[in-house]
């Protein structure tokens, strides 16, 4: 086990950073940039200042599979553009995978390509200190990184992909752009072994062998931004949104809304060989083209198993690479809840829907394959399309262990109870379903 650096950036103020006191190799500045101690650190007295580019190296042997660098990290100011400020670089000097930030005040993460493959949902302050451990495997080129709050609370995890490869350089600063943005580094290190940061750190409760990955009762303020609803945050490619909306279905008068390409993520390193999904799903409409609307994935975002729904209005699962597996035989009726249970078994490579009706009876149960990868991303609410649909969730909850369905609906409402033709006197009555605020007209009937 190797810690190939540790810098504690104690040095006299607006001083140039030299790489020896640090532990590192270099300093490099280019482009009007320069790399100095500064007041105002979140250890002992001075910090380090990087200012346009300007970098810290450490070069080394990293001949570990798994590489750690953790440290303090505080923005001068909003950034002016993309700008990556921790790197692994190979012998061409070419940036493998890369922490960066971006003009949204986001941290976020890159491959060799310089595409982003993971984005925090927390937008940082400028000129707040925060804890941050950067993990990279240099065999699967897959990267990480936690981020803490100024107390160590814990913030959030992004988990993305990077591109493999053999590491012998190791950067930190402002790596690329014009001067014209800094920021500061405090207390960082660089190893082969696992990193803690040195001041305060707050990491989540370790899960028990029946603690939920997670709950969600949509319980919000209605045409409010949806919050993480205890996930880690929301994915949103182009053209999507989430708010609160009314009519919930559960314990409450609200639910969530996903509108065009905008899903809740949950993210950990990885989930249980079966996966158990319930809750309950509200469709606007039938789909104007084929939608998912769940979907488990690698923690390299390669998706194993999905739930979707298809412009026919059938449910639909898919495997990998997103052929079709199974489809049910019932169409949805638009704007009626259901309820679902989903289960993937990746050993056995089989995954599970049952569709419930709003009052419990089970309306239909559908089976196909899946993929066997280890999964560690679930996405629930719409994960393709443009915002020309929308569907509502409500009462989520992703577990290790089996679920069951529950409904707040004590009976089958009366008007279900249709005529009996014997009795000729009894009135004729219209087909209407329960929306979960009022009895709403039956547009598209479909037999039980």
């Amino acid at each position: 086990m190797t810690t190939f650096r540790t810098s504690a950036y104690e040095g006299t103020n607006s001083f140039a950073i030299t790489a020896a006191a640090q532990g590192g190799t270099s300093v490099f500045t280019g482009s009007g940039g320069s790399a100095v101690y500064a007041a105002g650190a979140k250890a002992d007295a001075a910090c380090g200042k990087f200012t346009g580019q300007s970098s810290l190296i450490t070069a080394a042997t990293y001949s570990a599979t798994t590489l750690y660098w953790r440290g303090y990290f505080k923005a001068g100011s909003a950034p002016d553009s993309n700008r990556m400020i921790v790197d692994w670089r190979n012998a061409a000097a070419v940036t493998l995978v890369s922490l960066g930030v971006d003009t949204t005040s986001k941290w976020r993460l890159r491959n060799t390509s310089g595409t982003t493959t993971a984005t925090s949902v927390t937008v940082f302050t400028a000129n707040v200190w925060y804890g941050i451990l950067y993990t990279y495997n240099t065999a699967t080129g897959a990267q990480s990184a936690r981020f803490y709050d100024p107390d160590g609370e814990f913030l959030e995890e992004i988990i993305g992909t990077g591109t493999a490869g053999t590491i012998v350089e190791q950067r930190e600063g402002v790596l690329q752009g014009a001067s014209t943005w800094f920021c500061y580094f405090d207390d960082t290190s660089t190893a082969d072994t696992v990193l803690m940061l040195t001041g305060v750190q707050v990491d989540p409760d370790q899960q028990g062998p029946t603690d939920p990955y997670r709950t969600s009762p949509y319980d919000g303020l209605a045409g409010s931004p949806l919050q993480r609803e205890d996930g880690n945050g929301y994915y949103s490619a182009f053209d999507g949104s989430g708010s609160y909306a009314p009519n919930g279905f559960a314990s409450s008068t609200i639910c969530g809304r996903f509108v065009g390409q905008y899903a809740l993520r949950t993210q950990r390193g990885s989930f249980g060989a079966i996966v158990y999904w319930k809750g309950w799903i509200r469709p606007s409409a039938w789909p104007d083209t084929n939608r998912l609307v769940l979907e488990l994935q690698t923690p390299a975002a390669v998706s194993q198993a999905a739930v979707g729904l298809d412009d026919a209005g059938h449910w639909r699962l898919r495997a990998v690479d997103g052929v079709t597996t199974a489809v049910s035989n019932r169409r949805i009726t638009p704007g009626q809840w259901y309820g679902c249970l989903w289960t993937v078994n990746r050993t056995t490579g089989v995954q599970e829907l049952k569709i419930y009706s709003y009052f419990g009876s089970l309306l239909e149960t559908v089976t196909g394959t899946c993929g066997t990868a280890v999964t560690g991303i679930h996405l629930e609410g719409c994960t393709q399309g443009r915002p020309t649909w929308y569907v509502d969730f409500d009462d989520t909850v992703l577990h290790r262990v089996a679920q069951t369905i529950t409904t707040p609906l004590t009976e089958v409402p009366s008007n279900l109870r249709f005529r009996d033709g014997k009795a000729v006197s009894a009135p004729q009555v219209e087909a209407l379903y329960w929306d979960g605020t009022t009895l709403a007209p039956l547009e598209i009937v479909e037999s039980l």
